[in-house]
């Protein structure tokens, strides 16, 4: 068990994946924000602003603040997959959840393609919503039935699992507020993202705690 502790490359791929999710994040997004030339709110802009080179409304980054949004979003969504198929070790032998959870990691592997599709066509170019409304809505399909199962994995903490359906649910809420109110709500766009973040940060703990720092896992 030691010896697993110090070896990360005998932990779990979920683990892994949602540490390198964070990580991926926190630097990519952080050089992106450095390199903005002038004020930046999530209150005015869209997370996807700091990928945008071409003017518009909203401001423009650096070719290299762009370069690293981009870059980042690539390399999210693989971490992304990794940490989505990673989530074969909640499987319990049982068909419904499994099947469930099954379901629900195509569409968290689609979303991960989506991630580096929008780092592919960024808001430069016309391709880009053609990816990033799919990829939201994605959340919501996929995260439902992951949840769902998670909800009865044993010890998998329940409060975890209803959180991640809250978090499923806004896509839907933020898209209704948008075509009600004809408002952006960019602060919605991040409260939606940086809620997945949490989703997967918890996660990952857990998954550390059973796979790494013991054998829990059924």
């Amino acid at each position: 068990m030691e010896s697993q502790i110090r070896n990360p490359f005998r932990w779990p791929l979920t683990v892994l994946g949602g540490i390198l999710v964070l990580l991926g994040e926190a630097f990519f997004t952080g050089q992106a924000y450095r390199r903005w030339p002038g004020e930046f709110s999530p209150l005015t802009h869209y997370h996807s602003d700091l990928g945008m080179t071409v003017g518009g409304p909203p401001g423009t980054n650096t070719a290299l603040g762009a370069q690293y949004y981009n870059a980042g979003q690539v390399f999210i969504g693989l971490a992304v997959i990794l940490f989505i198929g990673g989530l074969y070790v909640y499987y319990r032998g049982d068909r419904r959840p499994d099947a469930l959870l099954i379901f629900g990691q195509f569409a968290g592997i689609f979303i991960g393609v989506a991630l580096i599709m929008n780092g592919v066509y960024s808001l430069d170019f016309e391709g880009h919503g053609m990816w990033v409304v799919p990829m939201f809505l994605g959340i919501t399909v996929g995260l439902i039935p992951i949840n769902a199962a998670l909800y009865g994995y044993p010890g998998f903490p329940r409060w975890i699992a209803g959180y991640g359906v809250i978090v499923a649910l806004l896509p839907l809420g933020r898209y209704l507020l948008m075509y009600v109110t004809a408002d952006p709500l960019f602060i919605a766009e991040w409260i939606l993202i940086y809620g997945a973040f949490v989703w997967i940060f918890l996660v990952t703990i857990d998954a550390f705690k059973r796979g790494v720092l013991s054998n829990r896992f059924q």
